[in-house]
């Protein structure tokens, strides 16, 4: 069993970890405690059902929900933000929205539990991941001691990245040595291809360059 009191301390940070969400980048700029907390309101209405793009959304309002808290060690999200994620996707595989609900803002749970039973039972090995995975061992060896303030974040798209091209078994050439440096080269291509994806799609879609805007359902809407 998870333990629940170390979970809740994972995203508790003195500067801000961004996500790529509604097109931002991250910044290490900490935000106003007087200005109006709008995050939910700006990526709500464009999560659709995209399930990794829900996911992401979970793990960026926990890590707003404690950000004033500057007795958090960067090191620690760092240590543990792959073993949150996996948890997290553990929580949806199953639909544990019990466990959710205690850990997310109102806001997030009414649209994560609204929309996750639409998923296609197809489509649910998405958020099957497991710490013994692939993704995750190869996710373990990148170099984040060189880039603190960055390193939590990246790491997690990286995993996303990796998980949606992994049954397409693209750019699996590049996963062999893994460091920040590749990561960030492989997100630029990544990002281009999910565009030039997206455009043929749904050509009508707003120009969103967030690097979690697609995964494999979307790339490929009628396959397992």
């Amino acid at each position: 069993m998870a333990n629940w009191g170390l979970l809740s301390k994972l995203f508790r940070q003195k500067k801000l970890f961004h996500s790529t969400l509604g097109g931002r980048w991250f910044c290490e700029n900490k935000p106003n405690p007087f200005e109006p907390f709008n995050l939910m309101q700006e990526t709500l209405h464009v999560l659709g059902i995209n399930p990794f793009r829900r996911l992401m959304t979970v793990l960026t309002v926990l890590k707003y929900r404690n950000t004033y808290d500057s007795s958090f060690r960067i090191s620690e999200f760092e240590e543990s933000s792959v073993k949150a994620f996996c948890a997290f996707s553990s929580f949806l595989f199953e639909e544990k929205f019990d466990i959710l609900k205690q850990l997310m803002t109102s806001e997030a749970f009414e649209k994560l539990a609204k929309v996750t039973p639409f998923v296609p039972n197809d489509k649910r090995w998405m958020f099957d991941l497991k710490e013994y995975d692939i993704y995750f061992r190869r996710l373990y060896s990148a170099d984040v001691k060189k880039h603190p303030t960055v390193a939590g974040g990246i790491m997690l798209e990286f995993l996303m990245i990796y998980h949606a091209f992994y049954r397409r078994k693209e750019f699996q050439d590049q996963f062999d040595d893994v460091t920040i440096d590749k990561i960030s080269e492989l997100k630029h291509r990544y990002i281009l291809a999910n565009v030039r994806y997206i455009k043929e799609l749904r050509p009508n879609y707003c120009d969103d360059w967030s690097i979690s805007y697609v995964n494999y359902c979307q790339i490929h809407p009628g396959e397992g």
